[in-house]
């Protein structure tokens, strides 16, 4: 049922946000024409504003947090916490459309980035979006206590024609997921939860 309900959701922004405009005021810095527009006070993590992709053109890349969220879609559970990516892609001069990352749900516990960072996940030369997100996961009774990292993958924008959503790299993204404390009468040291890590890992996967 949950499911059903996030993708619905989804579905819901699709149908909303399509070729949704906004427009940044001048000499308006990143962070607060990502708040403006996403009518927020605080962000989940620091806004990247990058070149990655257009030498002429800068991609915003902004996250929300639950308790800051967006009018379009505050039909959420409240009582869950989770963080909304975006990225706000230039379409002219200081205008920008906003695309969907991902809504990155709790995991037994609330979620945080940890990394956000740019590699190169397939064949073409253009690098893809990758972001480690931390959730703490305690449960007495199992005898777990600890953190699971998880790094999930985007393909890049298109800066011609601005897609809904950005593409998650599935697959590639669910090898990337491991755990560091407490399990039972082990302990355990997560492989990959830093950027440093991830970008090794890619490496000797030939990427």
């Amino acid at each position: 049922m949950k499911n059903l309900i996030f993708a619905v959701l989804a579905l819901s922004f699709s149908l909303v946000s399509h070729a949704q405009t906004y427009q940044r005021e001048p000499n308006e810095n990143a962070e607060a024409f990502a708040k403006r527009a996403l009518q927020v006070k605080v962000l989940a993590h620091q806004v990247i504003e990058t070149k990655e992709w257009d030498t002429a053109k800068k991609v915003i890349l902004s996250f929300v947090p639950s308790n800051q969220d967006t009018t379009e879609n505050n039909n959420y559970n409240e009582e869950e916490t989770y963080i909304i990516g975006y990225a706000f892609i230039p379409i002219g001069s200081n205008n920008y459309q906003r695309a969907l990352i991902d809504t990155f749900y709790e995991n037994g516990g609330s979620p945080k980035i940890e990394s956000v960072f740019f590699v190169n996940t397939d064949k073409d030369k253009q690098r893809e979006i990758a972001i480690i997100l931390s959730t703490e996961n305690t449960h007495r009774a199992e005898g777990i206590d600890g953190s699971y990292y998880d790094t999930y993958f985007y393909d890049s924008p298109n800066m011609q024609a601005p897609q809904d959503r950005l593409k998650m790299f599935k697959s590639l993204s669910e090898k990337f997921s491991c755990f560091e404390g407490d399990k039972g009468n082990k302990s355990y040291k997560a492989k990959y939860k830093t950027a440093a890590s991830i970008k090794a890992a890619l490496k000797r996967m030939g990427y």
